[in-house]
């Protein structure tokens, strides 16, 4: 159990350092918003923001109740998932049109294998608690 509990916290950890580089880059974007690059750019960032946000939400949780969700908080993750889940495909689309300006070969695929994977982790705690 201490080494799910630590697994999730860097995972959380991860997530939290995704926000504050968002962050920023939302920031710098919207300073720099004549440039055509920007709008599509920002629009990446912010989702990416928005999954990681809820990624957090559902960890915390999952952490403080000690793998032990009640019926309730089961069914807001399993909700929140679907919007993770939704958000996670957006994202990896919009990469991929971004890939071919970028000019950044495999970008979309290494996101898509990525939240698949981060999602089969979340699905996991949630559902086998």
């Amino acid at each position: 159990m201490n080494k799910h509990l630590t697994f999730l916290r860097k995972m959380r950890s991860a997530c939290y350092d995704d926000v504050e580089e968002c962050n920023r880059l939302k920031k710098m974007y919207y300073e720099d918003f004549d440039c055509p690059l920007s709008f599509g750019t920002l629009m990446v960032v912010t989702v990416k923001c928005k999954v990681a946000q809820d990624v957090i939400l559902i960890l915390n949780l999952i952490i403080r109740s000690k793998f032990k969700l009640n019926f309730e908080d089961k069914i807001f993750c399993l909700n929140k998932m679907k919007i993770i889940t939704q958000r996670s495909k957006i994202h990896v689309y919009q990469i991929g049109l971004m890939e071919q300006i970028l000019e950044a070969p495999n970008l979309a695929e290494r996101n898509k294998h990525f939240y698949k994977g981060v999602i089969s982790a979340l699905y996991n705690f949630i559902l086998k608690i």
